[in-house]
C-alpha cells in the first residue's frame, strides 16, 4: 500500500520543445514486511525536442530517496533516460524507444547477506500504437521492456522481458 501525493509540471515552449518537472512523496507500507515500511521522496526533470513533424528526441533525469524501518534496505536511486518518438502521418502509426539506466545505493549491510547492496540496471523499452484508433476512448499501446538489475549481492541480479497492451488516455 503506498498512498502518495504527486504533481507534474510540463512547460511548452514556442517551437513545439517542452520541459517538465515531476515530483511525489509517498508513504510505502508492507502489510506482510513492516520492515520495508517508510516513506519516499522522488524528484524528475525532462526535455522533449520535437526535431521535424514526425520525429521527437526526450531526456529524463531523476533521483529517489527511500527510508524504511530497516536501515539496510533505505537506498538512493537516480536514473537517466533517452528516447526517440517516430509517427508516420499516412497510417498513423507510432513507434517509441526508450533506453534508461539506473543506481541504486542502500545505506546499510545487508541482515542476510553481510554486504552492503549496490545496484547497476538498464531498461529498454519499444511501444508501437494507431494514433488515430480508439477504444471506449482511449488508445491502445502495444510494448516490450526488457530490464537487467546487476547487483553487487547477486541474489537480487536478474534480467527479464515484459509484453504488454495498455489502454491509455490520451489529451
Amino acid at each position: 500500500n503506498s498512498p502518495y501525493v504527486s504533481s507534474r509540471w510540463i512547460f511548452s515552449r514556442a517551437d513545439g520543445d517542452s520541459y517538465g518537472f515531476f515530483v511525489k512523496v509517498a508513504s510505502l507500507n508492507y502489510p506482510n514486511y513492516s520492515y520495508l515500511n517508510g516513506a519516499q521522496a522522488q524528484a524528475q526533470v525532462q526535455y522533449l525536442y520535437n526535431a521535424t513533424r514526425n520525429v521527437a528526441l526526450n531526456a529524463e533525469l531523476g533521483i529517489d530517496r527511500t527510508t524504511a524501518q530497516e536501515g539496510a534496505y533505505s537506498s538512493y536511486g537516480m536514473f537517466a533516460s533517452v528516447g526517440v518518438q517516430v509517427a508516420e502521418s499516412t497510417t498513423q502509426l507510432q513507434a517509441n524507444l526508450k533506453a534508461t539506466v539506473l543506481r541504486r545505493n542502500y545505506w546499510q549491510i545487508d541482515p542476510i547477506w553481510g554486504e552492503v547492496r549496490n545496484d547497476n540496471g538498464q531498461i529498454y523499452s519499444i511501444t508501437f500504437t494507431k494514433r488515430d484508433f480508439y477504444i471506449f476512448g482511449l488508445r491502445p499501446e502495444i510494448g516490450y521492456v526488457f530490464q537487467t538489475n546487476n547487483s553487487s549481492l547477486p541474489f537480487y541480479s536478474y534480467s527479464k522481458g515484459m509484453l504488454g497492451v495498455f489502454l491509455k488516455n490520451v489529451f
